[in-house]
């Protein structure tokens, strides 16, 4: 795990040609690992988030299952199904959360 991992960020911060193009457009190499640095700091913020999130569904549905008890079919629909179930008291509410969760996964894919 800490090898494949070591290989995709190595991947991704050392020979993709985004964040090389980003590393050559900073006046010097100071600058350069500044950037990576508050990258650095923004990523963790976001990973952190992300495993904040999947602890908090895992300890909502540790003892009530929604795939065996047939509410949903697969697993890629418990987010959603959790977003429904939170925030679906609410009018609206659902719906501009999940708009803001595609609008920005379809942000991060046009910019690739």
């Amino acid at each position: 795990l800490v090898f494949g991992n070591f290989v995709q960020w190595l991947a991704i911060y050392g020979v993709n040609q985004s964040q090389v193009q980003r590393y050559l457009s900073v006046p010097s190499i100071r600058v350069a690992r500044l950037a990576l640095y508050i990258n650095m700091f923004g990523l963790l913020i976001i990973l952190s988030l992300t495993l904040l999130i999947g602890l908090v569904i895992y300890a909502r549905y540790q003892s009530c299952d929604p795939i065996l008890n047939k509410q949903i079919k697969a697993s890629e629909q418990l987010f959603p199904f959790f977003v429904m179930e939170t925030l679906g008291k609410t009018p609206g509410l659902p719906g501009i959360f999940l708009a803001c969760l595609f609008s920005a996964a379809m942000s991060t894919i046009s910019s690739g």
